[in-house]
């Protein structure tokens, strides 16, 4: 089981996806961005559905330097004090 947080703007113009295809049902992928980066290949997302993994992606509301950092920093922090138990919330 595997949770994976990605900063969508660090690598959308890149591969930034590249791997989804290793993904399981046991995993969960989330995926943060902004108005800057939006969309997602529709290749990666046919792959996520495939891999029926737990898919979430958050919007962030408030930007600005580093912002998506704090979010996932948050976001470590929150999985991180509810352990395995939170998988599905």
């Amino acid at each position: 089981m595997a949770t994976i947080l990605v900063d969508y703007e660090n690598v959308s113009a890149l591969d930034g996806l590249k791997g989804v295809e290793y993904l399981n049902e046991n995993d969960t992928l989330i995926v943060f961005y902004s108005q800057c980066c939006e969309k997602i290949r529709a290749e990666y997302i046919d792959m996520i559905e495939k891999s029926r993994c737990e898919f979430k992606a958050y919007k962030l509301v408030h930007t600005g330097k580093n912002a998506l950092d704090f979010y996932i920093a948050a976001e470590c922090g929150f999985l991180g004090s509810c352990g395995e138990k939170q998988k599905g919330i």
